[in-house]
């Protein structure tokens, strides 16, 4: 297998970047999925299998000069946080251009923050780009369709769409935990035994400023006897009088090299963690203040007061934010939208019961979800310190936190880009730092 990076598929009009989110519409041909293994090292790609081209053109006449005929060619192109982005004309001339020639395929790769493909005007179902991507492909069989996807819902309508085709999960969260690590030159995480009591009961991190954290934040501040039991940050509040750290200050500048890092001691000292994800509502709003283009949703010519309100539902995704617990060892209770912990479990890891009743990820409504979550901290927080040491202990629990871990690691090791590099450092990197 060998991925091809094309700078554009024709000409420079139809190269987009998946991380744009106000360009004109087409797919994209940049996905920056495999940034932390591919980062600055295009001059190396003679050592990887990683391949680029001006366009379609020069991939396809290289691969015919040089071609091995037992290799694969993979065109990379990404899918867009906003679905409506990747329809275009462009696609189908694509499949025409390569119809005939088995050897090359094309892969779907979205490993950042995919969060649905359907687009919902009120209750209608307004848009869906796994429908509008079927009648593009049609022509080129499923067998040289490969999807890569951080999103466990996306990953089961696209199974079901694309019968026959490679659809798997997949996240740049994981290795870019192990390599931020490693450049930080921290060594592989390993928690203290049971004769260390731990003063905290609860880890509670957050950034960027979001109403869920912000409520959160208040909840344990506003209580004198949580705030004693909880390590808390809020670096980036609205309320300055809400701005807290734990581990000293952070450079937002730097938010690459740090978001993903713990400092130990502090990891060390609480027995759980309260995940603040990104999102908390059930569905997204899709906004268009600084909408420049027209495309399916924002037709040329409409004004903004005009548009209609579209939202994207929220399901099967899951950050860094929570990935986190299972690297570090700590079980989770998760303040995001309803199922957020119904979509770690199906990533494979496990929960912990016997910690937080898990009745509140099913709950929709936003301020009775928030109630059970806080009244499962105010429950954990008035347990005896050692009955809490003793839970986190218990030979159940320990098993379920190696378990995750062990998962979390084997996620970084499955990561199909991770082979793709074994002939370069970072690879050697990654893998001397989990074999610790």
């Amino acid at each position: 297998m060998i991925i091809c990076v094309l700078d554009c598929l024709f000409d420079s009009s139809d190269s987009h970047d998946t991380m744009d989110n106000d360009r004109p519409s087409g797919i994209a041909t940049i996905s920056s999925s495999m940034t932390e293994l591919n980062s600055s090292q295009k001059d190396l790609s003679r050592y990887t299998g990683v391949r680029y081209y001006k366009n379609i053109h020069d991939l396809i006449e290289k691969a015919q000069d040089g071609i091995y005929y037992d290799e694969e060619y993979y065109i990379e192109l990404g899918l867009s946080v906003n679905p409506n982005y990747d329809i275009s004309p462009t696609l189908e001339k694509l499949v025409k251009a390569i119809e005939g020639i088995e050897y090359i395929h094309i892969l779907f790769s979205s490993g950042w923050d995919m969060y649905s493909s359907k687009i919902f005007q009120g209750p209608a179902l307004y848009f869906n780009r796994t429908v509008e991507l079927q009648k593009q492909l049609q022509h080129i069989s499923n067998e040289r369709l490969h999807f890569w996807l951080g999103n466990t819902t996306e990953v089961t309508d696209h199974k079901r769409m694309f019968p026959g085709a490679d659809v798997q999960y997949y996240s740049v969260y994981p290795t870019r935990m192990a390599v931020k690590h490693v450049r930080a030159d921290m060594p592989f995480y390993k928690p203290p035994g049971s004769d260390t009591v731990r003063d905290k009961t609860f880890l509670c991190l957050n950034n960027y400023e979001k109403e869920h954290r912000t409520h959160m934040v208040r909840f344990f501040k506003d209580h004198t006897d949580l705030s004693a039991e909880a390590h808390v940050s809020y670096l980036k509040p609205d309320d300055p009088t809400l701005h807290i750290t734990v581990d000293g200050g952070k450079d937002q500048t730097e938010i690459g090299e740090w978001q993903d890092i713990v400092d130990y001691k502090i990891i060390d000292d609480c027995y759980t963690y309260v995940v603040t994800e990104t999102h908390f509502k059930s569905e997204l709003p899709l906004l268009w203040k600084y909408q420049q283009y027209p495309n399916i949703l924002w037709p040329d010519g409409v004004p903004e007061h005009e548009m209609p309100e579209y939202e994207m539902p929220l399901s099967g995704w899951v950050s860094e934010k929570s990935l986190k617990s299972a690297y570090y060892q700590l079980p989770l209770i998760v303040v995001g939208y309803p199922g957020s912990l119904d979509a770690f479990k199906k990533l494979g890891f496990k929960t912990f019961p016997e910690f937080f009743d898990e009745e509140y990820d099913t709950v929709g409504n936003f301020g009775l979800r928030l109630k059970l979550i806080q009244d499962n901290i105010e429950r954990l927080a008035s347990m005896n310190k050692g009955e809490l040491h003793n839970l986190y202990h218990s030979e159940s629990v320990q098993e379920k936190l190696q378990y995750n871990k062990n998962h979390l690691i084997s996620m970084i090791q499955e990561d199909p880009y991770m082979n793709l590099f074994r002939r370069i450092d970072i690879h050697k990197s990654i893998q001397d730092f989990l074999n610790t």
